[in-house]
């Protein structure tokens, strides 16, 4: 005899359920797909505007800081002295430094709300199951 699929109205043995026995009902069955396809929707739309933010983000970044790379090159190139240049080096590395560290924490911080504006959609499912 053939085992019942997990999930199913059936018993183990694969026969029916007795009388009286709790069956699925069908409307609220379909209420919770459309329920979840909704939530997954809505999910979906929150990562994809999520994946925008980032992407128009780091796209900034990389401007802003090729434009900082070409104004300390030209600032190099118009240096004095090799204390000059020096000094005009150290202070491109250090702000340069502080701008992948601040882009850094800019990212993280847009990957949470992003993971969360997720999340959202699915909390009223589980609540209610």
């Amino acid at each position: 005899m053939l085992a019942a699929a997990a999930g199913t109205p059936y018993s183990s043995q694969g026969r029916p359920p007795r009388a009286g026995a709790q069956m699925v009902n069908f409307d609220t069955f379909t209420k919770f797909s459309r329920e979840s396809s909704e939530a997954a929707l809505k999910s979906f739309s929150a990562v994809s505007a999520g994946a925008q933010n980032v992407a128009t983000e780091n796209a900034d970044f990389v401007k802003r800081a090729f434009e900082e790379g070409q104004k300390a090159a030209e600032q190099l190139l118009s240096a004095k002295t090799f204390e000059a240049a020096v000094q005009i080096q150290g202070d491109y590395v250090r702000a340069s430094y502080e701008g992948i560290v601040a882009q850094t924490s800019k990212i993280g911080q847009l990957a949470v709300n992003t993971a969360k504006e997720a999340a959202a959609p699915f909390e009223g499912l589980l609540k209610a199951a």
